[in-house]
């Protein structure tokens, strides 16, 4: 049965407003609730999405909820772009009183409404505002996401391509740590289709060299670059945002840099800060990749010590690795990826639209043959004498 993704948006200033519209124009919700304190601002932005109905991919509902936060609490993600950006003008520290006040007057209104979703926080200063609504709260950290290092990472994908060549997506490299002037570029562990940086670089240093301190600053001070000419950052952010919301709705699984509470990774507990994560609907769920490094430590240093460690990942078990590749690689000798799935964007939005259309006419319970054969009939078709229509299954 089809189930109506619910998006709430805190805070209609230039970055909540992009973020609403950005969720608009890529069809993620179904539903649109918007806060803010200012009850005309909120009320112009509701307008002018509602006006915009008409060329974005999808019907949305579009509700004005002005301050009742509690309005939220049926929502699946709720995004917290409570901020004012003028404060931020030369440090993201800057809008720290601000935000953080901020959060007192609606978090735990929500939560004490019944909100079981996933808060998606990208005011700043990032960290410290997620900690925040952590303290503020008592809800699960795990369903408390920040935007973190996201955008920085998209920023540093952007200046690399600048120097190589290579499209910033095919590009796999992340920034980490604060989402401030102290985060770094994990050049270690960034790749160019599955290959590193690092080895790229020795055997064609002609293409792929490039003074990484330079490339790392101009990542970690992109924002500045923005904020210069018009005093906000608006769409990259928006997008960010935007799209840690899908990796929630959709289950993705995504590997994305985003701010997470540390629980003794590096020796820090207590905070929030950016790391690679697994996102889904159950929030930045990396337990299952630090238990895989876990395993990997107790054999090579108490099972057999010195022997290399390959780790073959089949499915399923291929998701987890390519998510454990780019965080804890260094530690192998090697590693076996196969039966992995593929993100095909054109065959994925046609069997969306396929979908919708199917529900519509014949309802959200209805199951469709058609959809069966397109999305797992090769499969099936591959298996001779199979007993049941899963036998592909492995």
């Amino acid at each position: 049965m089809y189930q109506t993704r619910k998006i709430g948006v805190v805070g209609q200033g230039h970055v909540g407003a992009h973020v609403a519209n950005s969720l608009l124009m890529q069809g993620i919700a179904d539903e649109l609730y918007l806060c803010d304190i200012n009850e005309a601002k909120v009320t112009s932005e509701v307008q002018d999405l509602r006006d915009s109905l008409s060329f974005v991919p999808y019907n949305t509902k579009i509700v004005n909820c002005y301050d009742h936060y509690e309005e939220l609490a049926c929502c699946d993600v709720i995004v917290n772009a409570a901020g004012k950006v003028a404060l931020a003008a030369g440090n993201r520290d800057g809008e720290l009183f601000f935000t953080t006040d901020a959060a007192r007057t609606f978090a735990k209104r929500i939560v004490d409404a019944g909100f079981d979703g996933i808060f998606v926080s990208i005011s700043n200063p990032c960290d410290v505002v997620c900690t925040e609504l952590w303290h503020l709260t008592g809800y699960d950290p795990k369903k408390i996401i920040g935007s973190g290092c996201g955008l920085d990472s998209a920023r540093l994908r952007t200046e690399i391509s600048k120097k190589v060549g290579v499209s910033p997506k095919s590009i796999d490299a992340y920034m980490i740590g604060e989402h401030g002037f102290s985060q770094l570029a994990a050049f270690k562990a960034a790749t160019i289709a599955g290959k590193s940086l690092n080895e790229l670089q020795a055997e064609n240093p002609d293409k792929y060299a490039f003074d990484h301190m330079e490339v790392e600053e101009l990542a970690r001070k992109g924002g500045y670059v923005t904020y210069q000419g018009k005093q906000c950052t608006e769409y990259a952010v928006a997008n960010s945002a935007a799209r840690v919301c899908a990796a929630v709705l959709h289950n993705e699984h995504a590997v994305l840099s985003a701010s997470t509470l540390m629980t003794g990774q590096y020796g820090e507990e207590g905070i929030f800060t950016s790391l690679p994560c697994v996102i889904g609907a159950e929030g930045g769920a990396d337990a299952m990749i630090d238990d895989v490094e876990q395993l990997r430590l107790l054999v090579s240093q108490q099972v057999a010590p010195g022997t290399p460690y390959f780790i073959f990942g089949h499915s399923m078990g291929s998701l987890v690795l390519r998510s454990y590749l780019p965080r804890y690689g260094q530690g192998l000798a090697g590693a076996v990826i196969c039966g992995t799935a593929n993100e095909a964007t054109a065959v994925s939005r046609a069997g969306n639209l396929a979908a919708r259309a199917i529900a519509a006419v014949r309802g959200d319970g209805y199951r469709s043959g058609l959809l069966h054969a397109l999305a797992d009939g090769a499969y099936s078709r591959a298996i001779k004498d199979a007993r049941t229509p899963f036998d592909w299954l492995s």
